[in-house]
């Protein structure tokens, strides 16, 4: 009767701390007011800029190719 009355009660200290864990959970994200579809939209954005920093040394290397390309190079090119 001991151990079961035992165990009884560490079930109860982990489902209240389970309550308060859901509970923290539960206030943080009433707090953050989203929106409706935000977090497909927050997705989208990490994913460009993610690739942002690629893109702009992209850019940045074809600018200097073409700016010290020999003038007829570039005139092929247009």
């Amino acid at each position: 009767m001991k151990v079961k009355l035992d165990e009884l009660i560490e079930k109860e200290k982990h489902s209240k701390l389970d309550q308060d864990y859901y509970q923290f959970m539960f206030n943080e994200l009433e707090s953050a007011n989203l929106l409706e579809d935000e977090q497909i939209h927050l997705e989208e954005e990490l994913q460009l800029l993610t690739h942002a920093e690629e893109i702009k040394i992209g850019l940045y290397t074809v600018a200097q190719v073409m700016s010290y390309a020999e003038p007829k190079l570039v005139r092929q090119i247009e």
